[in-house]
């Protein structure tokens, strides 16, 4: 890895990459707001996340290349993971050799979900009582989200998108044992990464979209990344964002850096 020097963070002559988690509801653009990235690899977890750049003529001219890991009853998932691996690491060495300039993974929802699919079925681990150790096994999760996310993917020498569902954050009542909303939002991912994810990218924005119908005029929507913390959504970033971003999109996010506008 290249040392920067305090001159060159100065001047803003250091090559930047987006390091970005993007958490939405369905709908929200989360697949269209990483296509609009120059030059992508697109990992779909998403069924049919591949169709938003199909239908879309102008982000189709960012992608370099996709490939699907939606689990299929057709493919054994320990060959859906040899094959995403395998397509990891060939970003990776594209991205040094400047043949792509953004990796996508979409979506980290489901991405888990699958890999605990994989782990039910080859990494299964049991208590001394002979029962399963489904604790045990949700370790061997994290452990794995950890290594694919931020060794294998934010690694990446380019830009890096990774998306995510969302849900509101639950807890258990002491009194009672149950569980309630708190009212928070927050990754949909399998297990304590979901706590931990954020953590692993320069920012963690949150998308959302306003529906907006004037009489006689068409309906239009609004969209709009939240960039830092409002009490209801952990968003955040390192990278001198506002509160909001309208539109969000590759352009967008890069004329809202002020230390590199200035």
């Amino acid at each position: 890895m290249a040392v920067v020097t305090r001159e060159q963070l100065q001047q803003g002559n250091h090559q930047l990459h987006f390091k970005l988690l993007l958490n939405g509801p369905f709908g929200s653009g989360k697949t269209y707001k990483a296509m609009t990235f120059p030059k992508w690899a697109y990992a779909m977890w998403e069924p049919n996340g591949i169709m938003t750049a199909r239908t879309h003529p102008e982000l189709l001219k960012n992608m370099a290349y996709y490939e699907s890991f939606v689990p299929s009853e057709d493919e054994d998932i320990k060959l859906t993971f040899q094959r995403y691996e395998a397509f990891l690491r060939q970003a990776r060495k594209d991205a040094v050799e400047g043949k792509i300039q953004t990796l996508i993974d979409d979506n980290l929802t489901h991405r888990l979900e699958a890999r605990w699919l994989y782990i039910n079925k080859y990494e299964k681990s049991y208590a001394k009582s002979g029962e399963v150790d489904t604790r045990g096994m949700y370790g061997t999760l994290g452990r794995w989200a950890f290594k694919s996310t931020v060794c294998e993917l934010v690694a990446a020498n380019c830009h890096v998108v990774q998306t995510s569902h969302i849900t509101t954050e639950k807890r258990s009542d002491p009194a009672t044992g149950q569980q309630y909303e708190t009212g928070k939002l927050m990754s949909d991912t399998l297990g304590k990464f979901r706590e931990d994810a954020a953590g692993y990218f320069n920012a963690s924005l949150w998308l959302d979209l306003k529906r907006e119908a004037k009489p006689g005029q068409p309906t239009t929507y609004r969209y709009w990344a939240q960039c830092r913390p409002d009490g209801i959504v952990p968003a955040k970033n390192n990278l001198g964002l506002p509160e909001r971003v309208e539109e969000i999109s590759f352009d967008k996010l890069v004329a809202a850096l002020p230390k590199l506008n200035g």
